[in-house]
């Protein structure tokens, strides 16, 4: 009869169930290669290849924590849920299941949630299929359940005027638990077994402990904090466009709501207690005043906002130099008072630029690239931010006298 050689490329041969069938386990390759001989009694042969592709496993594994608890009816334990995932891959179908508990969502996608009902080692299960070659991977995750007591929040102050300032201690004490408080009034959260917690807003806050220990036993608690009102502080600035250093005085007109006392502070720490209040500056700038209100309770609020005292600025730009080795008016520079900065251009005739400059404190020889320039008149250009940073711009003529 036939004889028949194999040959593989990528895999092994496990077994042969006659001379024309094989079985084949490949390899890590991404493809392989069956090649058969036959060859006839006569001696003729003829030789033929397979290419196979490899197509591999969708291995991915389980995360997961890996201590969990059951929602046991003794603590009535609500917050049992513990979800386990995989990276997602748009190619893979997922079937999620569990020993001691049951998945409650998420069972064909890559994350699921499983509530526990047994105490001890459960396992959970995932088979991962590529739909694309058909291949299928088990990954299995093994976890253990527990059970906690049921959590209690202290709190410093259950009331007070806004903002009340909260300090709260949860229990069981810290040890192996962790906490999770959560304050839905600015929707924060804190991860510490005491905390404290500024309340600014009037009204009834619900705050929500959860605590859980080392085995993924998680139970909550909640405690109500009332935020009593307080005075709401405010004030407008008279004119506030139009007040300059050294020739007007500041007004300041309280429009604060529900307060009895007023305090006013000023930047150099002075402070005035009248309903309304002014203030006469010597100096240009930005500066804070802080007006404090209270009501007949003693809650309090305060705001702070910032008046500009404004400058007139100047420039004093001479007409003339004389740059002829007397010492005398040998430099051309500028006067400036309350300017930032600025840019100072001279032009020759022809409109070519001469000399540039945006030092403030620069001084001119009268020369071009060292050179010095003829006798004439010249044009200039000077533009420069104020202290109130307000555009200056001049022009004119520069005379250059030899």
């Amino acid at each position: 009869g036939h004889t028949y050689n194999w040959q593989i490329t990528g895999g092994v041969i496990t077994n042969q169930f006659a001379n024309n069938i094989i079985e084949v386990q490949w390899g890590s390759a991404l493809a392989g290669n069956i090649r058969l001989q036959i060859t006839s009694p006569l001696g003729c042969d003829s030789t033929i290849d397979f290419p196979v592709i490899i197509n591999s496993l969708p291995v991915q594994q389980i995360q997961g924590n890996v201590v969990a608890c059951a929602n046991t009816a003794s603590n009535n334990n609500s917050f049992n849920n513990q979800t386990y995932s995989v990276p997602n891959n748009p190619a893979f179908a997922y079937n999620w299941s569990a020993q001691g508990g049951n998945v409650i969502s998420g069972a064909n996608t890559n994350s699921a949630e499983i509530s526990w009902y047994n105490i001890g080692q459960n396992l959970v299960f995932l088979q991962i299929t590529n739909t694309l070659t058909g291949c299928v991977y088990i990954d299995t995750f093994a976890i253990t359940a527990d059970t906690m007591p049921t959590p209690q929040i202290q709190a410093s102050n259950v009331s007070g005027c806004v903002p009340l300032v909260v300090n709260f201690n949860g229990s069981p004490a810290a040890g192996n638990y962790s906490y999770e408080w959560y304050f839905p009034h600015d929707n924060t959260t804190y991860k510490t077994a005491n905390t404290s917690k500024n309340f600014n807003s009037v009204g009834s806050h619900t705050i929500r402990l959860i605590v859980e220990n080392s085995f993924g036993c998680r139970d909550t608690v909640f405690a109500n904090i009332d935020a009593l009102n307080k005075p709401n502080a405010d004030f407008v600035i008279i004119d506030p466009d139009n007040i300059y250093v050294d020739e007007d005085t500041a007004y300041f007109r309280n429009t604060s709501s529900g307060e009895t006392t007023w305090e006013w502070t000023f930047h150099d720490y002075s402070q005035q207690f009248t309903e309304n209040s002014n203030y006469y500056y010597t100096i240009p700038g930005f500066f804070p005043v802080t007006l404090r209100v209270r009501n007949d309770i003693g809650c309090e609020d305060s705001i702070t906002k910032y008046v500009q005292i404004k400058v007139i600025p100047l420039v004093y730009i001479p007409n003339a130099l004389t740059p002829n080795g007397d010492r005398s008016n040998e430099y051309f520079t500028i006067s400036t008072y309350y300017v930032k900065s600025m840019e100072f251009i001279v032009f020759n005739r022809w409109g070519e630029i001469i000399y540039r400059t945006t030092d403030l404190n620069f001084k001119w020889d009268g020369t071009y690239d060292n050179v010095p320039v003829q006798q004439d008149v010249y044009a200039y250009f000077f533009r420069g931010i104020g202290f109130n940073n307000e555009l200056i711009v001049r022009k004119g003529n520069i005379s250059v006298l030899r």
